[in-house]
């Protein structure tokens, strides 16, 4: 017996889902306990270094009027469940590093370059998972992980534009770190990951040619009718009609 096993996909979003469930975790203490802290990436200052670490766990609880904004990390919990698990999966052993250079990238490019605010949320997690897996499909020119890319395109296409500043209440900073960061980590793993796919022509019809000649796969019957028809072929009769030189047309 094989002593090898399969995985299934869950597997795979084994990594994602807890994380998830510490941010949901966090999420829900937040909606309980009124004014609860959310150390998120404060740029340039010592006490916002903490938050290279903890800001993605932390997500808005609560609307300007009050009312409970589950919108923040239901938006980023799906993304990152899809393509978190396409890491793990397409990478293997590799994608715990690729995933940790990610989450340190996003946070220190993103407290070196955003403006003065307190930085929350997992979606610069979302663009460095999304800017690596999309460079990277077509840096491999994998089929099976340009396919994802280009569903990832499709049905993330808006991301882009979060890229800019639109919503001052959005970090769009954090969004183009965690995007640079999965776009320079798809370059440096370039050779690593999935192989590039490569379609095996089978050359058993070029053989079988030279062999037994280009009708080869063609019955008795069929050849009986193709050589009938050869028989009975009367070419097009031309005729030439030639003028005096004198005469005009």
């Amino acid at each position: 017996m094989s002593k090898d096993k399969k995985v299934g996909i869950w597997v795979y979003a084994f990594w994602p889902m807890i994380f998830l469930a510490v941010c949901w975790g966090v999420w829900l203490y937040g909606i309980q306990v009124e004014n609860s802290v959310k150390i998120g990436v404060r740029p340039r200052t010592m006490k916002g270094l903490l938050g290279v670490l903890t800001h993605p766990f932390f997500h808005s609880t609560h609307l300007p009027d009050g009312s409970i904004n589950v919108n923040h990390i239901l938006n980023n919990s799906i993304p990152i469940l899809l393509l978190g698990s396409a890491l793990f999966y397409y990478y293997k052993d590799l994608s715990y590093r690729i995933f940790i250079w990610l989450f340190l990238g996003t946070g220190i490019w993103l407290w070196s370059f955003g403006r003065s605010a307190n930085h929350i949320g997992a979606s610069g997690i979302v663009y460095a998972l999304f800017g690596f897996l999309t460079v990277g499909g077509f840096i491999k020119k994998n089929k099976n992980l340009l396919a994802l890319s280009m569903t990832s395109v499709f049905v993330y296409g808006s991301m882009v534009w979060g890229m800019f500043p639109s919503d001052p209440s959005v970090s769009w900073e954090g969004h183009l770190s965690g995007f640079l960061m999965g776009t320079v980590l798809a370059f440096y793993f370039r050779k690593k990951g999935p192989k590039p796919t490569i379609t095996v022509v089978s050359d058993e019809n070029f053989m079988n040619e030279l062999k037994y000649g280009s009708d080869y796969w063609k019955t008795d019957e069929q050849k009986a009718a193709d050589q009938e028809e050869m028989d009975n072929f009367t070419p097009p009769k031309i005729v030439y009609q030639f003028k005096p030189k004198d005469e005009k047309n």
